[in-house]
């Protein structure tokens, strides 16, 4: 017999379930595994960003466009709260109250700002203000915040390039007078809760 005929032989020997399984498409062990660890790291990826993201690392409002919560406490670092403003000119950390009426900031100039970094704190009536900055129009009774850079009394927050540790204290609150705002305005970078 010769070779064609043998494999001729042969051929039609083949049974019906060997040619279908032969036919279907092959699907490798190798590419397989492949695909799943893919998969599995696509969902470990979408996973951490939606924890980040449940934590506010995305969400302006959380990072610093808004006042930090009245029900925060203390040192905003340890609470993991930080309020971060950032500006063309550079960027106010909030750091969170050190007294009965002192707030601790880091602020970070890069450039000059095109006006001052002054601060507000009005009384509920109109009647008082605590600013650095000039005197208002009207009969507004003045009062100064104390404040501190990096350790140094100081008339007003610096606007020149640099870092600074800043306390602004509003010394006097306590006259039972008045009846004051619960924001105060730190310039540009916006308002902060006095009992934050």
């Amino acid at each position: 017999m010769k070779s064609e005929e043998k494999l001729y032989f042969a051929i039609g020997e083949i049974s019906e379930d060997i040619i279908a399984e032969a036919s279907a498409p092959y699907s490798s062990p190798i590419k397989l595994k492949k695909a799943l660890a893919v998969a599995a790291s696509v969902t470990v990826v979408a996973v951490g960003i939606t924890i980040v993201a449940s934590q506010g690392f995305f969400n302006k409002a959380a990072t610093g466009n808004a006042a930090p919560p009245p029900e925060s406490s203390g040192d905003q670092m340890n609470g993991g709260m930080l309020d971060i403003r950032e500006e063309d000119f550079g960027s106010l950390i909030y750091r969170g109250k050190v007294g009965e009426s002192s707030y601790r900031f880091t602020l970070l100039i890069i450039e000059e700002p095109s006006e001052p970094i002054d601060v507000y704190l009005y009384s509920t009536d109109g009647k008082v203000i605590y600013t650095t900055s000039g005197e208002p129009l009207g009969d507004v009774e003045i009062r100064r915040p104390t404040v501190t850079v990096n350790g140094e009394a100081a008339s007003s927050v610096p606007t020149e390039a640099g870092e600074y540790d800043i306390t602004v204290s509003f010394d006097g609150l306590e006259d039972g007078e008045h009846t004051w705002s619960s924001l105060f305005r730190m310039g540009i970078f916006g308002d902060y809760h006095r009992f934050g």
